[in-house]
């Protein structure tokens, strides 16, 4: 008779979910004291850091403990992540939904959360002024996979096969965001199908050459096929004639997205809405809650024209996906609609803010940011050796120290220097940047914590700081 290896004792049976619960349970305390010291430290105080900076002995640290190993106690982790996280946040909506870790894919698996997505983008939708009938959207981690998506849905629709996509061309404006490149990378498409567009002395996509490069590609076999317009540049503030370019779009049957990943958020503004009135002329939108809606990072939406559009590229078909979502139904998941299938429900942190504060008072806390940067372009020209180089746009404007005669490299440097240093002292975070080829300091006031005597105080210590570093050149 044959014999038979002893057999293995069976595995240890692992902790229940009850016995990690009791954990929870017993470290509560601890968990309801860091709530207290996440509001103890929002808003920041005024002596905060602007910027963290690890040692090399932190990073170690952290290296560590990112490698899972033996359990921890509940408290060591919180402690631990305090430490790692350097931000403050937009915190509660995003503790909630971490909390209820609802599914955002699709209705059978998150229902709730999948209506209030699809309600909340076709209220967005109505603000900027697209279709009520047809539009639709999909939220996502931001304005990079929203411009992804875009250019993904605009080759779907207007270029015909593999032959026409070796020869389309994608134009933006010469200022426009580098994501918008990056992405059309990642989609196939080569550096010389990417067009950069002329900008016009008022920092916005000249229509000229545009017009001019559509009738030279052509000419040359190209096949344009999508016009990226900017709401809102990250540099300056200002933004595209999209009015102008829809009907470009329309004549040359090309794709018109807008970039308003920062702009379009003036659409809830009550005093300045006119401004992003083009919007609903477009095709699509990229729209970035986290940026000028205050919601936290990762909370981005995509609104197209017509959502039907979304989901001829995006749509899923298997016999898994069909019968989670009852078949291919008049009513499209959200995952029909994204590159996502498994997907955090990301509307459920901007639903609770704008449910908590309300549309007029985002409006009116839009409306400040504006009204800021209006507020810093008036301090700084009324004191001596301040250029502005941008006028106030969007809550942002563009500045520079000229003490007098010097040149162009020693202004550059000083600029530079004035900007260094305000970090380095942890006085104002005023970063420079090149505007028209020569460096410039920004001021963006979308932050609600500003009061008139913060700007009095900035300005103030922008100007002492200005005429400090001056002496050295």
């Amino acid at each position: 008779m044959a014999s038979h290896p002893a057999a293995s004792p069976p595995p240890p049976v692992p902790e229940s979910i009850h016995a990690l619960d009791h954990e929870i349970r017993s470290h509560w305390p601890s968990i309801q004291h860091l709530l207290t010291e996440l509001l103890d430290i929002t808003p920041p105080a005024r002596d905060a850091p602007l910027t963290h900076h690890s040692t090399p002995q932190d990073i170690t640290r952290i290296r560590r403990w990112a490698r899972p190993g033996p359990p921890q106690p509940l408290e060591t982790v919180i402690g631990e992540a305090r430490a790692i996280f350097d931000h403050r946040l937009s915190w509660v909506g995003d503790m909630l939904m971490a909390a209820f870790n609802a599914h955002g894919g699709g209705r059978k698996v998150g229902q709730g959360p999948c209506v209030v997505e699809e309600e909340l983008l076709r209220w967005l939708a109505a603000r900027l002024g697209l279709p009520a009938r047809t539009a639709g959207g999909v939220f996502v981690s931001g304005g990079s996979v929203a411009n992804l998506m875009s250019i993904a849905v605009a080759r779907d629709q207007k270029l015909d096969g593999d032959r026409q996509a070796a020869r389309g061309v994608i134009y933006l404006s010469e200022r426009a965001h580098y994501a918008v490149a990056k992405m059309a990378r990642v989609l196939g498409f080569l550096d010389r199908q990417i067009h950069r567009v002329r900008c016009s002395e008022a920092f916005e996509l000249d229509v000229e050459d545009l017009k001019e490069q559509l009738v030279a590609d052509r000419r040359q076999g190209l096949v344009p096929f999508m016009i990226v317009a900017t709401c809102g540049y990250t540099e300056t503030g200002t933004g595209d004639p999209v009015e102008d370019l829809a009907d470009i779009a329309r004549r040359e049957s090309l794709w018109l997205h807008v970039d308003g990943a920062y702009g379009a958020s003036m659409a809830l503004s009550h005093a300045h809405a006119h401004l992003v009135a083009g919007l609903g002329a477009a095709d699509s939108v990229a729209w970035d809650a986290h940026k000028w809606l205050f919601s936290s990072f990762g909370c981005g939406m995509l609104l197209a024209r017509d959502r039907d559009h979304l989901r001829s590229t995006f749509g899923v078909h298997s016999e898994l996906m069909d019968q989670q979502s009852g078949g291919l139904s008049e009513q499209p998941e959200p995952w029909d609609l994204s590159v996502e299938l498994t997907r955090p429900a990301r509307a459920m942190s901007l639903w609770f803010m704008l449910r908590v504060l309300g549309e007029e008072r985002i409006g009116r806390m839009i409306d400040y940011g504006i009204y800021m940067a209006d507020s810093v372009q008036a301090r700084l020209q009324a004191r001596e050796g301040w250029e502005i180089l941008t006028t106030a746009k969007r809550g942002i404007v563009t500045f520079r120290y000229n003490p007098g005669p010097c040149s162009e490299e020693d202004l550059d440097g000083i600029n530079t220097t004035i900007s260094d240093t305000l970090v380095e002292d942890n006085l104002a975070g005023i970063f420079s940047v090149r505007v028209s080829g020569v460096v410039s300091l920004r001021v963006c006031c979308i932050t609600t914590r500003l009061s008139e005597e913060d700007i009095d105080r900035l300005i103030q210590q922008i100007d002492m700081t200005a005429k400090e570093v001056s002496k050295h050149f």
